[in-house]
């Protein structure tokens, strides 16, 4: 299934939906204040509004037991007539993954066969290809080209894929986060990893579901009392240039060491979570930290760039290369 989103830009609305929790759900890329109410069959019902404490996003929610494709909306009491909702698919009590790339064709399906090897069925792609990203400080792939539909085509037929078109530019990534939060708001967990990040479990079996099952049951941690499991990170260079073809990148074993205050990434539960920034949860449960002795994220910083990730780190680890040879 490929989705394209219903966006105004004047409103800085990404998308409106009716998620699996029959909720109607309206984001903006930025901290807005709207007075909105849903009118249907002269019936007004309001929106709750949750606010980004960063002022990222904000969500709008109004809950109504049936879905329309069109809807009227009263946005600070004037009438905006007939827009249109999106639908997605739901995906109850399913680990899937949600990213968000640009330019990332060569790399997005070994992505995915990596991690369907861990046990995640379903992957919420967000293409951001019609971004121009004229902010600076955003790092730019190597690759400059991409048709994502082509390359996912046999995974979107198969639905192993919902590929989303996401042309913003304006905080992107916050927004396909709190986004697929609220779309699949009935899922176990979102993983929110980008496609250079490779959890690497350091237990005999690798499916998270069972690993997250387990961790929580000998940590005695409640699932409906939490916002999401934080796994650590540690990163990889690739000082010899070693290329990238397949997985011959994970052979680039130099890394640093565990990263205890950065690059850290968040398996959500999406029905403890109402807000959510890069790598925090800005709104909503508190998240739990991973034994990072057991499960860490492998982040190959170099992967498809040209401007970072070639020094030489101080240490060596090659633990995921047991976890790649079950799909080589």
């Amino acid at each position: 299934m490929k989705i394209v989103p219903i966006y105004n830009n004047d409103l800085k609305i990404c998308d409106i939906l009716y998620n699996d929790n029959n909720e109607y759900i309206i984001i903006t890329s930025q901290y807005t204040s709207y007075d909105i109410i849903l009118k249907i069959d002269n019936q007004m019902y309001s929106f709750n509004r949750m606010n980004c404490p960063y002022k990222h996003t904000t969500v709008y929610i109004c809950n109504h037991n049936e879905y329309y494709e069109k809807i009227d909306l009263i946005i600070n009491h004037k009438y905006i007539i007939n827009f249109n909702v999106n639908k997605y698919p739901s995906f109850n009590d399913e680990i899937i993954m949600s990213t968000c790339v640009k330019n990332e064709d060569n790399y997005i399906i070994r992505w995915i066969e990596y991690y369907k090897l861990l046990g995640v069925s379903r992957f919420i792609i967000y293409d951001n290809n019609k971004n121009d990203y004229k902010i600076d400080y955003y790092v730019k792939s190597h690759d400059t080209t991409t048709n994502l539909e082509k390359v996912l085509d046999e995974y979107i037929k198969n639905n192993i894929v919902v590929l989303v078109e996401w042309p913003f530019e304006y905080k992107f990534q916050m927004t396909q986060q709190t986004h697929s939060i609220h779309t699949f708001k009935n899922s176990k967990y979102i993983g929110l990893l980008d496609i250079d990040e490779y959890v690497n479990p350091q237990t005999e079996n690798i499916n998270l579901d069972i690993f997250f099952n387990d961790y929580m049951k000998k940590n005695n941690i409640d699932y409906y009392n939490i916002g999401g499991l934080m796994i650590l990170s540690k990163m990889f260079h690739n000082p010899d240039n070693i290329d990238d073809n397949g997985y011959n990148f994970m052979n680039a074993t130099n890394s640093g060491k565990i990263l205890l205050n950065s690059y850290e990434k968040i398996f959500v539960i999406p029905k403890n979570v109402f807000n959510f920034s890069c790598h925090r949860i800005t709104n909503g449960k508190e998240w739990v930290i991973c034994d990072y002795n057991l499960i860490y994220i492998n982040h190959y910083f170099f992967l498809n760039k040209t401007d970072r990730g070639r020094n030489t780190l101080d240490y060596t680890d090659n633990s995921i290369l047991n976890i790649v040879k079950k799909l080589v």
